[in-house]
């Protein structure tokens, strides 16, 4: 009765585990190939895997033998594995006075060395292993990729592209939700764990601890947002902020300078990429907010030709003046409940080929002035604009199915706990599922960009965002 449960989350987990290790390895070969020297996270990484798995074979090799001391031989291994995870629990409780997720693992695995389940304890420390593997080597290729993209395509300096790494680290709204959640969740789990020991026995009650309740996005959040920047690079999109993508998705009104146009080039796109944003606004709004309204920002003498306009693919226009300035005219906007982005002109950066920038920030009108960019897009002119809010619709979707799918597993694994007597290595290969689901989840990114083989030479352009409550 047990074999078929136990043999199907286990198949998950190793199909999810081998999908994220082979990306890793030819992650690694290319490397090799490009003679890139492996950080001291990544060497290091890589020993705690090697030193888990022979804690997994020690415990396996005991109970295959019959032998107990070498089952007693891997705690110590399974203990250093864990030493993080005891050092934040221990910050967490008797600091903080708070109950999370790392508590609840600690616990686990306190069990776990206490009852003897030795193999269990090893198990859950070498799928942890993997899973922080798979992220510090996500995380060194990020890095790479981002300082490659500010230092040689932008002309940016090394400190800005430190401070990148750093901005995009930062937690996403939902990933705030997830921790939250998490958060409130998991006294919940010890105090179930607790009551059930004495009805249901230690090695069921103990799958209580393996829950989460969305405290997987502090891996996943971060995870998915690397994963979705390397992609956005590849298509000439640096993003630099984390939450720049969840906020692009609340715009409805764009505000494009003049200046921006006084290229021909910058003109012939216009028409083809007002019509794909409309098509995207439409798609991806199902809240049935305002429509989509792109408007053209005009100085006070600039005549205005409506022809000009229309083949721009503009809705309307803005006119400023000294008296009003286009601070106060994009603020008015907002107060119409407009959540409004602005483009404009940016020479701030001596980039090595024409860039355009996006900035989506809460509140970029600081005395008057735009906030610093938050997406910036080298090369082919307007066309990558669309693809932003392609890239937001797939970093929304990809957080949501992080949310969703690990505590869909923790409600499963619940229910198959209070009713069937799967034991706890069931509970530890499901709960590192969810995660590993989410890893390969974040691959699979959308892949409905246009074409970009033309290359357009623009002026170095801005955007900003003026963000404002719908």
């Amino acid at each position: 009765m047990l074999f078929f449960p136990i043999t199907l989350v286990a198949g998950i987990v190793l199909y999810t585990g081998s999908k994220a290790f082979v990306l890793a390895k030819v992650s690694e070969r290319i490397d090799r190939h490009k003679k890139k020297v492996v950080s001291a996270k990544t060497k290091k990484a890589d020993q705690t895997l090697a030193i888990a798995s022979m804690s997994l074979s020690l415990a396996a090799t005991g109970i295959v033998l019959r032998i107990p001391l070498l089952g007693a031989a891997s705690i110590p291994i399974i203990l250093y594995i864990f030493t993080p995870t005891f050092k934040n629990a221990w910050q967490k409780l008797y600091a903080k006075r708070r109950i999370n997720d790392q508590v609840l693992t600690a616990t686990r695995v306190t069990v776990c060395v206490v009852m003897g389940y030795n193999l269990i304890a090893a198990l859950d420390a070498v799928l942890l292993a993997v899973s922080d593997r798979h992220c510090i080597r996500q995380q060194e290729k990020f890095h790479r990729s981002l300082q490659e993209a500010c230092t040689n395509t932008l002309q940016l300096a090394d400190k800005y592209s430190t401070d990148l790494q750093q901005t995009l680290l930062a937690a996403s709204a939902i990933q705030q939700h997830g921790e939250r959640h998490g958060e409130q969740m998991a006294p919940w789990m010890l105090a179930a764990f607790v009551v059930t020991l004495p009805m249901i026995g230690v090695n069921r009650a103990a799958a209580f601890l393996t829950t989460t309740f969305g405290a997987h996005l502090r891996k996943l959040g971060p995870y998915t947002s690397q994963q979705l920047s390397l992609q956005a690079l590849e298509q000439g999109i640096l993003i630099t902020q984390a939450s720049s993508l969840e906020q692009a998705m609340q715009v409805d009104t764009l505000v494009f300078s003049e200046q921006l146009f006084h290229d021909a080039i910058t003109r012939s796109q216009a028409m083809n990429v007002m019509h794909d944003l409309r098509q995207r606004y439409v798609q991806d709004n199902t809240q049935g907010s305002q429509p989509l309204s792109l408007q053209i920002a005009l100085a006070d003498k600039t005549i205005l030709q409506l022809a000009w306009l229309a083949d721009l693919g503009m809705d309307g226009y803005i006119r400023t003046s000294p008296d009003q300035p286009l601070a106060d005219a994009l603020l008015q906007l907002q107060a119409e409940g407009r959540t409004v982005c602005y483009v404009d002109i940016d020479t701030r950066h001596d980039a090595a080929r024409p860039t355009l920038s996006l900035t989506f920030a809460a509140h970029p009108l600081t005395n008057g002035k735009m906030a610093s960019p938050d997406i910036i897009l080298f090369g082919n002119g307007l066309q990558p604009l669309p693809q932003v809010f392609d890239l937001a619709a797939s970093f929304k979707a990809k957080q949501h199915f992080n949310l969703i799918a690990p505590t869909g597993v923790d409600l499963i694994d619940i229910s198959t706990t209070l009713l069937l007597d799967f034991g706890l290595i069931y509970s530890v290969l499901f709960t590192y599922s969810g995660l590993l689901l989410g890893m390969a989840n974040s691959h699979n990114l959308k892949q409905d960009y246009q074409d970009q083989n033309t290359a357009a030479a623009i002026t170095p352009t801005v955007a900003s965002n003026c963000e404002s409550g719908v």
